[in-house]
């Protein structure tokens, strides 16, 4: 299992999660960070990169699930012309683009509505088959950010639960070994893969590997991190399938 806040256009890293576990746990009732990656992500420009920001009316400090988008502004015009301009001559530009234009010409009011708009994209186009769930329809009870992960687990019987490394600074191990969960990292390392300007820039959205490579690349995640794919049954505590509302994907 693995937990992961949702973003917009997210990064590699967000979905190698995704390829190596069963259960994919969007964690859409933390809080939001303004500036983050929650509303925005960095796309190849023509010489360099740039951000593709939404802009969102979020006062005070309201979780992910919260957030509404600012729809004054013509942002999705915005962001579909600088898609365009900037991988209108990727090899497989045309493989995707009908599908981000037509999300992006929607009418969105909540921000983690047009996130997962993407993540659903994304997940299909690879070929990347996780239980997605919101955290948001969990019941969970703890406030501890640890014992809310583990809570997670034990509620879909994971025996393996899925960390990026960033959360060794934090993470308590010793919460998920006594209730015989083991932690493993991800220890993601971007792959690099052709793009079709000249040399290469890592840490971009996904989309930029989906228009250079199209097809082939679910493969430039082998290998990518630490971890192997492993396939366990994941059943209810009551020995059922998985049944919790806003199960998705």
């Amino acid at each position: 299992m693995a937990v992961m806040q949702p973003g917009y256009l997210p990064w590699l890293g967000f979905f190698d999660k995704a390829r190596l576990c069963d259960v994919f746990v969007i964690y859409d009732s933390v809080q939001y960070v303004k500036n983050d990656f929650h509303n925005r992500n960095r796309i190849r420009s023509l010489d360099d990169w740039v951000w593709l920001t939404v802009p969102v009316q979020a006062q005070g400090f309201p979780a992910i699930a919260d957030v509404k988008i600012d729809n004054a502004r013509l942002w999705g015009r915005k962001h579909a012309a600088t898609i365009r301009q900037a991988y209108g001559k990727a090899p497989y530009f045309g493989d995707y683009w009908e599908d981000i234009e037509g999300l992006l010409g929607q009418q969105w009011d909540r921000l983690v509505d047009l996130q997962m708009g993407f993540i659903r994209l994304h997940l299909d186009w690879l070929g990347f088959r996780p239980r997605v769930v919101m955290a948001s329809s969990l019941p969970i009870e703890s406030e501890d950010r640890n014992l809310k992960l583990v809570e997670m687990c034990q509620l879909f019987g994971a025996t393996i639960y899925l960390s990026g490394d960033v959360a060794k600074d934090y993470l308590d191990v010793s919460l998920f070994a006594a209730v015989g969960v083991e932690v493993k990292w991800q220890g993601w390392l971007n792959p690099v893969y052709p793009q079709f300007r000249e040399g290469f820039m890592p840490q971009l959205a996904a989309i930029d590997l989906l228009m250079n490579c199209g097809k082939e690349s679910s493969k430039y995640f082998e290998g990518a991190s630490q971890v192997p794919v492993v396939r366990n049954p994941v059943l209810m505590p009551n020995g059922g399938e998985l049944g919790v509302t806003g199960v998705g994907c």
